[in-house]
């Protein structure tokens, strides 16, 4: 079965609304927010932004999307310019190892040669949490260069301080 790719617009917000709560169902992530419409919201949100932020779907020949990636834009004096982030990668659980990811990853590849970016970074589960995307990633020449950590400025429902 073929897969074509496209950039994603505001038209594929609530297919990629649909797969990232999947995907948080699946990591078993817990938010207050979540649920398909908030998640359809930030994807419109998302492919509207500027500094510009990219996605990609992938669909079948009948044209069932089948999975998506998300692709921010950062800089860093480390990275020697402006590079990409990959934020999200699901490909829909039934149809994994069927090459899909890799055709995602290939678009964002792509994408940052035209941009001349220095780089792609992706932050993936930790290898006892999800072994697969290790191994995916590195398959496809990522290195690994070490955790990644956040500080949460403000948590959906929370009534703490916002810095």
């Amino acid at each position: 079965m073929g897969f074509v790719i496209h950039e994603a617009t505001k038209n594929d917000a609530s297919t990629i609304g649909k797969f990232v709560y999947s995907l948080m169902v699946e990591v078993k992530h817990e938010s207050p927010n979540m649920n398909e419409a908030f998640y359809t919201s930030k994807a419109e949100e998302l492919l509207e932004s500027s500094p510009p932020n990219y996605a990609f779907i992938a669909k079948d020949a009948a044209g069932n999307p089948a999975g998506f990636i998300t692709v921010g834009v950062s800089s860093a004096i480390y990275a020697e310019g402006t590079f990409g982030v990959i934020n999200e990668l699901y490909v829909l659980p039934q149809l994994r190892s069927a090459g899909i990811g890799k055709l995602l990853l290939d678009a964002a590849k792509r994408l940052a040669v035209a941009k001349g970016w220095t780089r792609l970074e992706v932050t993936a589960a930790h290898e006892q949490i999800n072994p697969q995307a290790i191994r995916f990633y590195q398959r496809e020449n990522f290195v690994e260069t070490g955790p990644r950590l956040k500080f949460e400025l403000r948590k959906s429902g929370s009534s703490g301080p916002a810095y």
